[in-house]
């Protein structure tokens, strides 16, 4: 619920345009040409965070004595959803409880270097901006961990969305990140191929900081989506 109620803020941002890709199905209207490594894996990494500041706090998992994190799941950096060890809410679908996504992290890593260690981000069938299909495409999660670790989550999650109705999301992206959407892909890939799949993600990747000092999504009420600057 928590990530559709985020495709409900990233939407708000679009105003009367689709947020989507020339490249998708359904004839969209006027679409903001944005990938859903942003309009997905944006929509993952709020959850993720949110529900790991907060989990302790939910009376769900006060009733139940619900436990999080790699020190209870027994096998650390692994997978946890899929072990008999594991507590029951890493049994489910969101990992990120479990372990971070350490596991992911590592498999995706992996992944990009059997593969010929370059993806790239374009449509949900692999059109990119171009119009040019190219496979595989990266991880749509991964790539936006990458994008709130090389720029920030206030970029990724406020400064972006306030800029793409005006300017589309290619734009408004390369003004706040600095890279192309096929330079951010590359820098994506030179990242996860740099050292082994066994190696852990670097300090900061998946930060224990609470979203309340990584982002501060009220500065849209002073500064609102359609005012580029």
């Amino acid at each position: 619920m928590t990530h559709e109620f985020f495709h409900h803020y990233q939407r708000a941002h679009t105003i009367d345009r689709a947020m989507g890709m020339s490249g998708d199905c359904c004839g969209l209207n006027n679409p903001v040409e944005v990938p859903p490594f942003w309009s997905e894996g944006a929509a993952i990494v709020f959850p993720d965070m949110f529900l790991w500041e907060k989990f302790y706090e939910l009376d769900y998992t006060k009733r139940n004595n619900f436990k999080r994190g790699d020190a209870e799941c027994g096998t650390g950096t692994a997978l946890c959803h899929d072990g008999s060890s594991a507590p029951m809410v890493c049994q489910g679908f969101d990992t990120y409880l479990c372990d971070k996504l350490v596991g992911v992290y590592k498999n995706v890593k992996q992944g990009i270097q059997e593969n010929g260690g370059q993806c790239y981000l374009g449509s949900r069938d692999g059109v990119g901006l171009d119009g040019v299909v190219r496979q595989h495409q990266c991880d749509w999660a991964m790539s936006a961990y990458y994008l709130a670790y090389y720029a920030s989550h206030q970029i990724m999650w406020v400064d972006i969305p306030r800029d793409m109705w005006a300017m589309g999301f290619p734009a408004a992206f390369q003004k706040h990140v600095g890279l192309t959407v096929d330079e951010f892909a590359e820098s994506f890939s030179n990242f996860m191929n740099n050292g082994s799949p066994d190696d852990p993600p670097p300090e900061g990747f998946f930060t224990e900081k609470p979203l309340s000092e990584l982002v501060d999504f009220w500065s849209l009420k002073t500064n609102p989506s359609a005012m580029t600057q």
